[in-house]
């Protein structure tokens, strides 16, 4: 497998590549390698990232639909709220992300860019919740010693009385 072919299968994996049905059938942005920020990447990865979730939900809804029609509705459904997802994201269009998306599948080093957001992120999120836990343990052993405190000033007034 070359690096190319790993770097694409990578970015299917991760979900990256998968385009609902309306951005697929709207026009790409004119876009090339040189042309594409890194703002606008991480714009890409957050988008995507939103985009798997809303693939995941429908593909559910759709498979357990009772009937085409419904099927049907639904992927419009799906379909309008990718855009309106896409759009909430700050700093890339619909027609940009369909442009980066189509791009990074055939350019080795744009979807090595988009690897590296995506680790780069990842670590964010790491250290968030290393975060979080080290503040939830935090304030744990103050609820520990605040309830060490009032069980020994208990004892101690009890004695003294």
């Amino acid at each position: 497998m070359t690096l190319k072919q790993f770097l694409i299968a990578s970015l299917v994996a991760l979900g990256l590549t998968t385009i609902p049905i309306v951005l697929s059938a709207q026009e790409a942005a004119p876009i090339t390698v040189e042309n594409v920020t890194d703002d606008q990447i991480e714009a890409f990865v957050k988008a995507a990232i939103a985009l798997e979730t809303l693939r995941q939900e429908y593909t559910s809804k759709i498979g357990n639909a009772e009937s085409e029609e419904a099927q049907n509705e639904l992927r419009a459904e799906a379909d309008r709220v990718a855009i309106q997802l896409v759009d909430k994201v700050r700093g890339i269009t619909p027609q940009e992300y369909l442009g980066i998306s189509k791009l990074a599948q055939t350019s080795p080093e744009l979807a090595t860019r988009i690897s590296a957001q995506v680790e780069v992120m990842r670590a964010q999120k790491a250290a968030f919740e290393k975060q979080q836990a080290e503040a939830a343990r935090a304030r744990e052993a103050q609820k520990a010693a605040e309830a060490q405190a009032a069980a020994e000033a208990t004892k101690a007034e009890t004695a003294s009385e």
